[in-house]
């Protein structure tokens, strides 16, 4: 692993590889050095005006040294787009900065896919589109612009059959790439090919084991197949990873209790919604699945021994269809 030192001297070397003047050299790495720790500030304090402006000040110092580096563009950028997205529309900025590094050099992939991120940021997907192409015309195997184009396919523009085109060509460059196998697997999932999904997610788990989206997404793809007590050990395994799991520990505890309850467990699929509850109480499906249970729990007082049997008619009547997200999976 690289040292912070090693990082910046790595960063600067592209920074100053065509100033000649000694001293111009020594006032840009001095520069330079400022602007990577005002960087620090920026995202310690959220990129909150006084310290944003601070570090664009710097930078513009550095293009006024060195007006046709392109890095420096590309980094004035991205400052703008981190400070846009968090306090106000900068979206101007940003491009107009990606585009002066591209009048600087067209054939910077780098600016091209940061222009791309930039359109999808804006929603203007059919656009990000183009120019994730023109980046990979110039960089054809950079596995980041890859990934980007296949979500932006599979996700934004509905169209999972090209994403699968371009997974392919990741996991054709690197077999064991396990995110490229995971978002193989989702793409697979949303166009009802559950078994080829079911072996490209058991092959991300076996490259990365104890990643808990995976045991997640597994889980899933088994609840399409309708292999609910299969599923239910998948949602357990994604539990007691120690991995976080941002955000979606509601969801993992929702649809582990909704894989108890397929298989009749219904105490355990009621502590389950408990637990989705407790991360998120306002969760409206893991609400309306624990009412379900308590539903056929109470009507099987009135019909001993039939327990499944009318549960499975009770959720029957509440299933909902299921949403194109893998990660959004159906309940009841």
């Amino acid at each position: 692993m690289k040292s912070k030192d090693q990082n910046l001297e790595q960063k600067l070397e592209g920074i100053i590889k065509d100033i000649t003047n000694k001293k111009k050299v020594k006032d840009v790495k001095k520069l330079w050095k400022e602007y990577e720790e005002l960087l620090t500030d920026c995202y310690k304090s959220k990129f909150k005006d006084y310290e944003f402006n601070k570090a664009i000040k710097v930078l513009d110092q550095i293009i006024e040294i060195n007006p046709k580096n392109s890095k420096v563009w590309i980094e004035k950028g991205d400052l703008y787009g981190h400070h846009g997205r968090g306090i106000l529309d900068k979206r101007d900025d940003v491009l107009r900065c990606y585009d002066r590094a591209l009048e600087i050099n067209p054939k910077n992939a780098d600016a091209l896919h940061r222009k791309a991120i930039e359109y999808e940021f804006g929603d203007w997907h059919e656009k990000a589109l183009e120019f994730y192409d023109k980046a990979l015309e110039i960089t054809p195997e950079d596995t980041d612009i890859l990934e980007y184009k296949a979500s932006l396919l599979a996700d934004e523009l509905g169209r999972p059959r090209e994403a699968l085109k371009v997974y392919n060509q990741l996991l054709r460059m690197d077999s064991r790439d396990d995110m490229a196998l995971n978002d193989k697997a989702r793409i697979l999932n949303k166009l009802s090919r559950y078994h080829d999904a079911l072996r490209c997610i058991n092959r991300a788990i076996e490259i990365s084991p104890t990643d808990k989206e995976y045991y997640f997404n597994k889980g899933v793809i088994l609840d399409n197949l309708g292999r609910f007590k299969e599923a239910y050990g998948a949602y357990c395994s994604a539990v007691l990873t120690n991995e976080k799991f941002i955000g979606r520990d509601s969801e993992l505890f929702n649809n582990q209790g909704a894989a108890a309850a397929e298989n009749g467990r219904y105490k355990t699929a009621l502590k389950c919604f408990d637990k989705a509850l407790e991360s998120y109480p306002r969760y409206e499906k893991a609400k309306k699945n624990k009412e379900i249970v308590l539903q056929a729990l109470e009507e099987s007082k009135k019909i001993p021994g039939d327990l499944i049997g009318i549960s499975k008619k009770l959720f029957s009547k509440e299933k909902v269809s299921i949403p194109e997200e893998l990660k959004e999976k159906r309940l009841y």
